[in-house]
């Protein structure tokens, strides 16, 4: 998953301020300036509840669809 946004926001020319977590793969920050993207394993979505800390953030889901 995190490979296919670096892959798109690369396409559409956005830079990538920093990146953490690729390496283990349970938590990966993709930090974009404007947007924040964290990647879970579930576990550790349940754990942290960032929802609880950022509840008043807007929030947006994407889906990652196949190119046919």
């Amino acid at each position: 998953m995190a490979d296919r946004i670096i892959e798109k926001m690369e396409e559409d020319e956005v830079k990538l301020g920093h990146m953490e977590g690729y390496e283990d793969g349970r938590w990966i920050l993709l930090d974009y300036g404007e947007v924040i993207v964290h990647i879970f394993t579930p576990e550790l979505r349940q754990y942290y509840g960032l929802e609880r800390l950022w509840g008043d953030a807007v929030r947006e889901e994407f889906s990652l669809e196949k190119s046919g």
